[in-house]
């Protein structure tokens, strides 16, 4: 289970990309745009709070420099994510990742990457969608009329593109930068705990690639029990976590070891230790892998019985 630490590797060991994207300019017109609107909040101990809140999250000293850059939009995106692909790449990062993980949804997808001394995350959404700002609502896409976009500071990009500051801070990331990477579709870049993270930001941002990619799964189905709606792939060292779910609720999940006492297996499943409850099925392989079937709706070991294990 190495592809995502393979990719990631080789996006660790480039060399760091040219600069397209000019934080400190992207920072001077985020703070224009704060100056008329703390004039417009200063009525009201709500609007004092708020004010406090973007001055800390916008502490770069203003210089001219040249119009930012990014990722050019991608022409010709669906305004539904298959959930077997991934639709962005690191092009750059700072070295090795500790822990890597993919998703994605119809509406949605997500890639976080960490490292003992730094964190990357990248959140997409779809046509038709904008983002929960704060960054900790696991389903992100939401409605555009639900975004507050008094803390979004947009840029002066020289083609007119949207390139906006999420001036929302939370412990989770501290600067974040988003831009349109397709008409109407968002994508956002935040890091966390770097030693200078607008640095890392803007170098991670200017690596980003835009494109469609199939994900391997370390299994596959013989027969579906209905239309995919997710995936979920995580890497730490050496354990690993897969997963896919389908309509209906249905949800398989193979991963390198479980947290499954040997004491709760009390019944088995083709000859393998399983235990079974609530629709809910585990088996430990003979590799020492578990598989996890979820049916619902079903019989969880009919369809475990189609689950075949690639690696």
């Amino acid at each position: 289970m190495n592809y995502l630490r393979t990719l990631l590797d080789d996006a660790a060991s480039a060399p760091a990309p040219p600069a397209r994207v000019d934080v400190e300019l992207a920072v001077r017109s985020g703070t224009r745009i704060v100056r008329r609107r703390r004039t417009a909040w200063a009525v009201g101990a709500a609007s004092a709070v708020v004010a406090c809140l973007v001055a800390s999250a916008l502490v770069f000293t203003p210089a001219a420099q040249e119009e930012p850059a990014v990722p050019l939009p991608a022409p010709g995106f669906s305004k539904v994510f298959e959930p077997g692909k991934k639709y962005a790449s690191f092009g750059w990062l700072p070295g090795g990742a500790d822990q890597t993980i993919v998703e994605t949804r119809p509406e949605w997808h997500r890639q976080w990457v960490t490292s003992g001394s730094w964190q990357v995350e990248l959140r997409m959404v779809t046509a038709g969608h904008d983002m929960e700002l704060s960054g900790t609502d696991k389903d992100f896409a939401v409605d555009p009329a639900q975004v507050d976009h008094r803390w979004l500071y947009r840029t002066d990009p020289p083609d007119g593109r949207d390139v906006e500051w999420n001036a929302v801070r939370i412990t989770a990331r501290d600067f974040a930068l988003r831009w349109q990477y397709a008409p109407g579709a968002w994508i956002e870049v935040a890091v966390q705990n770097a030693d200078n993270p607008k640095d890392l930001l803007l170098d991670v941002v200017n690596g980003v690639r835009i494109g469609e990619e199939d994900v391997r799964v370390p299994f596959h189905l013989t027969s579906p029990p209905g239309r995919l709606t997710g995936l979920y792939i995580e890497e730490l060292g050496f354990r690993w976590s897969a997963g896919l779910d389908y309509e209906g609720g249905a949800r398989v999940t193979v991963q390198s070891d479980g947290a499954t006492p040997d004491s709760m297996f009390d019944t088995e499943v083709d000859g393998k230790k399983a235990r079974l409850e609530n629709k809910y099925l585990v088996v430990v392989e003979p590799s020492g892998v578990h598989s996890h079937v979820h049916l619902p709706d079903g019989d969880p070991v009919e369809l475990y019985r189609r689950l075949r294990i690639d690696r």
